[in-house]
């Protein structure tokens, strides 16, 4: 064996070594795997000859230090000592609740791991609470760190400090902080100017809410391309609902984030209105608004807004009835992912009717739209009327729904009892019935019904000169 490993060249065994790295890729849990005994632990132990290589392809073979709680090691000089000997490996820090029975002595593995700033590239800190040594630690510069997580879903909220990282973080891309006190964050994310994904899922007052100095800290983020918020109330405030008249300031001009392509948003009326107002994304490709509670007018209008500003051509919508939710793509139905598409909520105290008319100027080019709808749906809001919405939709050449809902569709495009309305989706041409239901037992005609009901639509459109055709799948 050895014999062959002196006869190929160290590029030849680096490829080779990629290709095995590739393996691994592959696989969930890729990163643990790799930075293990059973990934390149195994190739640098091989010999001296395959470590160099190993050694000195770090960077292209993706070789980190991975350090836990859980390694299984007498004491924090022991792991130091260990760091001396090996080359300079950036450092990964995963501090996880994996095991909550935990002894907290173990945490000064995690701890020594952290004294090496300059080596630290990623910090995963999800637990139920912190040491002080754990924090005072974090309490440095960071002057490598690419990645920080920060996730508490249980106990008190963390403060942290004014020192927490000495505000020195220029290489940060990515951003974490779940079960983080609001108060003090400012400081923090007004110095990380060069991140590239930030999520805060933060519980909040209604009086002091923190969008104003958010607003700030994102207008010093040029290169943000996603950007996810989450504003949960408080424990004492769970029964308050944010009142719209507590609204803040504005925070003054509006910010640009012209790279920003992805934007979630879950909270309420007070901070959606304020994000609306004060932001603008050109380059947004994904939006997902989940509101908690009753979505107002106002709110709506602002959402329309916003979205219009951003100057979109969607030609695909969909209307999810069930789960309350207007989805808008720019891709057709056979492509449509919700990754790619603009997912607003639909359920208030507004009309489906109203509601096409509000989002008028987004659905004039839509030639696509599927409508989901199911039995619950069915059961929880017997009584929409689609009439009004079709009516915004004139450029539709497909509608796509579901087997439940062909009565309700057929009946949109009756004027009166004798009479069909054939100016409602006045260019369709084609309806498209999907069965939500394949395992059910198949009757002798299962379409017949469906037949029946838009028969005389198609019949009549047919005599007219613009026919329509029916299909259906399962």
């Amino acid at each position: 064996m050895s014999i062959y490993n002196d006869l190929l060249p160290e590029e030849v065994l680096l490829e080779i070594f990629e290709a095995y790295r590739q393996i691994f890729e592959l696989q969930s849990g890729y990163e643990i795997k790799w930075n293990s005994r059973d990934g390149w632990f195994k190739l640098a132990h091989v010999c001296l000859r395959w470590r160099r290589v190993v050694f000195l392809s770090s960077s292209r073979l993706h070789v980190y230090l991975r350090f836990t709680p859980h390694r299984h090691m007498s004491s924090s000089e022991f792991m130091l000592t260990i760091l001396r000997r090996l080359p300079r490996f950036p450092i990964i820090v995963d501090h996880r609740t994996w095991n909550r029975n935990l002894k907290a002595t173990k945490e000064y593995l995690v701890v020594a791991a952290l004294g090496q700033h300059n080596r630290v590239r990623r910090i995963v800190l999800e637990k139920p609470r912190f040491g002080s040594k754990l924090l005072e630690a974090l309490n440095h510069p960071f002057p490598e760190l690419e990645s920080l997580y920060i996730g508490l879903r249980h106990g008190p909220e963390l403060v942290l400090p004014p020192t927490f990282l000495s505000g020195s973080t220029p290489c940060l891309r990515q951003l974490t902080l779940q079960g983080v006190a609001p108060e003090g964050l400012s400081p923090l994310l007004s110095s990380m100017t060069s991140l590239v994904e930030l999520t805060l899922r933060l519980r909040v007052v209604p009086s002091a809410p923190p969008e104003t100095s958010l607003l700030t800290s994102l207008k010093r983020m040029p290169y943000l391309r996603r950007l996810e918020l989450e504003f949960g109330l408080r424990d004492f405030c769970i029964n308050t609902t944010p009142n719209s008249s507590s609204h803040p300031a504005s925070a003054g001009n509006v910010v640009l984030l012209s790279k920003l392509t992805h934007f979630i948003f879950r909270g309420y009326d007070l901070y959606l209105q304020m994000l609306m107002d004060g932001l603008a994304t050109p380059s947004l490709q994904h939006l997902d608004v989940q509101h908690f509670g009753s979505l107002p007018f106002s709110s709506i209008s602002r959402l329309c807004k916003f979205i219009c500003d951003i100057e979109r051509r969607f030609i695909t919508v969909r209307l999810d009835l069930l789960h309350g939710k207007l989805d808008f793509s720019e891709e057709p139905l056979s492509k449509f992912t919700e990754s790619q598409a603009f997912l607003i909520p639909l359920w208030g105290s507004i009309s489906l009717g109203r509601m096409g008319n509000m989002h008028a100027v987004l659905l004039s080019a839509v030639e696509e739209l599927d409508v989901e709808w199911d039995v619950q749906a069915i059961r929880q809001r017997h009584n929409i009327q689609l009439r009004g919405f079709f009516k915004h939709t004139r450029e539709v050449k497909t509608i796509q729904v579901t087997s439940e809902l062909v009565v309700n569709v057929a009946r949109s495009f009756e004027q009166d009892e004798s009479h069909l309305d054939l100016d409602l989706l006045p260019a369709l041409e084609q309806i498209k019935v999907r069965n939500k239901a394949p395992n059910e037992p198949r009757k002798k005609d299962p379409y017949a019904s469906i037949r029946r009901a838009f028969g005389p639509l198609i019949a009549a459109r047919k005599r007219v000169g613009r026919p329509i055709v029916l299909s259906w799948t399962y």
